[in-house]
């Protein structure tokens, strides 16, 4: 064999990059930064970013317009990477409205460049059309009509035929009865003015009489009992409005005695509760059969409230614990964690525990010894958004301290100012973790002087930093082993550069965390989707 033959080995690369070796810009603190390229700095805040809402270091308005400015730059040189970004924030990460505006400005974008229809690249590549890249943002019955108010607020009442069109037809794939039910009133707009603007096309003919059910009930046009013969398919929107004119006596009475009641008027514990008054433990028995988890964890402390019975709480547990639930919700840890801060010492608190383990079943089990260490610092005391009570430095204690449990041998080190070890049992708590970690919350982010000292320390064979990555001045320590960082919070500069074994996440899913083995392993990583 040549002794040149074989072709030199590059590092493997991750799909959040820096632009180049030295550092460029700075972080919020003062520390050295590098500029990631413009994809990874829109997928970075994309995955983060709560729209409208501040963070520690950057005000709301700030944030917005730099995630606008991303979204406008990359659809200029890289739509189709933006086309396959939107359904992954929607459907994976599961982020709402960074979906809606993100959808709506690369649309807007490219109609500006005269890119109305399928975007063709070279090498047969070709990116979904501007009517798909609308549809795919749109996974809940109320967002069509989101996409519709945002679009007209920002881009003006005239609707581009592609816009029309991709939010018709999530339309078609979204609206039925009981999404009419649960979503179909309200504020500003609503599916009906969704059916009156964009003119869906029915898939079927009960689509066909429930849309125009829709369109009457809003101009008030529809029968008094809705079940004419232009009704007769809407069993469950006829059995709907009969419940809610019942008095709150009958109600409460059918509720009671019919077990099928709410299933067959689509009642929802909003819809039931607006009718039934003061939820009691009979409302909960009756409502629980047709809760999905999310509602069932929301209202844990209306339940016990309301005192339920053990064969309701039982059902509850059960779910809580069921591994393929918990699995099929896509709810983050977080979720649960929050439910057991506001049900602490109540009968949910075992299960809830269980769900919170049970939500990061797939974090992956790493071999060899793992450092992680977990960012405490004041910025992280900063909320996950404003609808959460939970601050960025619990949830990088949850995850933290969920992956050192899987670990094969794990080091794990809050920090700030300077760090503190935290010791790991095999088969020990979450939450056991994290209270020990709360004691030490606060004080400043010297993430290289606490990287440096504890690899020195520990010697492990990777490193993985859940924070923020707004470091005080620190020199990068020599360190030969794979460096992992998890970003919470999407600020523009990074703490280190993408360089050699250093490689970055954009928040925390199974795709993040399986891509640790395979980089390992010199496997390149693309973007997640």
């Amino acid at each position: 064999m040549a002794k040149f033959g074989n072709a030199p080995t590059a590092a493997a690369k991750g799909y959040i990059n820096t632009v180049t070796v030295k550092p460029d810009t700075q972080t919020h603190e003062g520390g050295q930064g590098w500029t990631r390229d413009p994809e990874s700095e829109l997928f970075l805040l994309a995955v983060t970013n709560m729209c409208g809402e501040h963070t520690f270091y950057e005000k709301a308005g700030d944030r917005d317009q730099r995630f606008e400015d991303l979204i406008a730059q990359v659809a200029k040189t890289n739509p189709n990477w933006l086309a396959r970004l939107v359904p992954f924030l929607r459907g994976t990460m599961n982020m709402r409205s960074a979906s809606i505006v993100l959808a709506a400005e690369t649309v807007a974008v490219l109609l500006a460049e005269g890119k109305n229809g399928a975007i063709h690249f070279p090498f047969g590549e070709k990116a979904p059309s501007n009517r798909n890249i609308i549809a795919s943002a749109i996974q809940r019955a109320d967002e069509p009509a989101e996409m519709l108010g945002y679009w007209r607020s920002r881009h003006g009442r005239a609707l581009p035929q592609p816009v029309k069109r991709g939010i018709a037809d999530a339309a078609v794939r979204l609206y039925n009865e009981r999404s009419f039910l649960k979503y179909g009133s309200g504020d500003g707009y609503r599916m009906a003015d969704v059916i009156d603007i964009t003119h869906p096309d029915p898939k079927a003919d009960w689509q066909s009489k429930l849309f125009k059910f829709i369109l009457d009930d809003r101009h008030d046009h529809a029968t008094e009992d809705h079940g004419g013969d232009d009704y007769e398919p809407l069993a469950m929107i006829a059995a709907n409005r009969k419940a809610m004119a019942l008095s709150s006596e009958d109600f409460r009475k059918t509720l009671a005695g019919d077990p099928e009641f709410a299933e067959k008027a689509g009642l929802t514990w909003e819809v039931a509760s607006s009718r039934y008054g003061k939820l009691d433990a009979d409302f909960w028995k009756a409502m629980v059969p047709n809760m999905g988890i999310f509602a069932t964890v929301r209202n844990l402390r209306n339940m016990d409230d309301a005192e339920v019975d053990s064969e309701t709480a039982v059902e509850v547990l059960v779910k809580l614990e069921d591994p393929e639930i918990i699995g099929k919700s896509r709810m983050f840890p977080l979720r649960f964690y929050q439910a057991y801060k506001e049900t602490a010492g109540l009968r949910w608190s075992r299960a809830l525990e269980t769900a919170l383990d049970l939500s990061v079943a797939n974090v992956p089990s790493l071999k060899g010894k793992t450092l992680i260490l977990v960012d405490v610092s004041g910025s992280m005391k900063d909320l996950m958004s404003d609808r959460s009570k939970a601050q960025r430095w619990e949830t990088a204690a949850i995850f933290g301290s969920a992956l050192a449990l899987r670990a094969e041998q794990a080091s794990l080190f809050d920090y700030g100012t300077d760090s503190r070890p935290i010791a790991v049992r095999k088969g020990g708590s979450v939450l056991r973790l994290l209270d020990e970690i709360k004691a030490h919350v606060g004080g400043g982010t010297w993430t290289m002087e606490v990287l440096a000292d504890t690899y020195n320390r520990t010697k492990p064979d990777r490193v993985i930093i859940l924070t923020d990555e707004q470091a005080f001045y620190g020199v990068i320590p020599g360190i030969d082993c794979p460096i992992f960082t998890f970003n919470l919070a999407g600020y523009k500069a990074a703490h280190l550069p993408s360089t050699g074994k250093h490689w970055t996440f954009g928040g925390l899913t199974d795709a993040g965390f399986t891509a640790i083995e395979l980089l390992e392993k010199g496997s390149d990583q693309g973007f997640p989707f």
